[in-house]
């Protein structure tokens, strides 16, 4: 990999913003690792900084590796590729393939999600019974489609890429409700 990620830094992006520090916490002691202990690249393509490295935490002396996008809101999102592919994609001519969407939708398009196709119209209506909450949202106990029932059966992060079965109903993103 090439040199300190901290020589990338500060960047500016077009809306204004600027990220001038950077730093993961290593996965073994929980130290901040700051980028002038990252080696790798830091690529700004259509406002959005890729960066993959391989970070030396100086407390632990553990390596871990660091994939991610930092939009231009300045969240930091888990890039979704390999390390290898991403930074493959990165040395290419990535630019000029990148669709053009909002920031918070950067992520590759999987296939969606099997299970239950509610008609054209009909939205899913919560029950007022919360049963507990996720990412500070509450989670209903069931919902209602016309006349069919689903109960809350798990949360699963990133849901939208995983397969469900056809009595499994995506609701919000990451909760799955199951057909009674």
């Amino acid at each position: 990999m090439s040199g300190p990620i901290a020589r990338y830094l500060p960047i500016r992006f077009n809306n204004g913003n600027s990220i001038s520090r950077f730093a993961k916490h290593c996965p073994q002691c929980q130290q901040l690792v700051a980028a002038d202990n990252m080696a790798g690249e830091a690529v700004m393509v259509q406002d959005r900084l890729f960066i993959v490295a391989l970070a030396r935490c100086p407390g632990c002396n553990s390596e871990f590796k660091v994939s991610c996008v930092i939009t231009d809101d300045k969240r930091v999102h888990k890039a979704l590729l390999p390390q290898w592919l991403l930074l493959l994609w990165l040395r290419q001519a990535a630019p000029a393939k990148l669709p053009e969407k909002d920031a918070q939708d950067w992520e590759l398009e999987l296939p969606a999600a099997q299970g239950v196709s509610l008609p054209a119209g009909v939205e899913p209506v919560p029950s007022e019974e919360i049963v507990g909450r996720y990412e500070n949202a509450p989670i209903p106990a069931t919902l209602q489609c016309g006349a069919r029932r689903f109960v809350f059966d798990r949360i699963q992060p990133g849901a939208s890429h995983a397969q469900l079965s056809d009595k499994e109903l995506l609701f919000s993103g990451n909760l799955v409700y199951r057909e009674v």
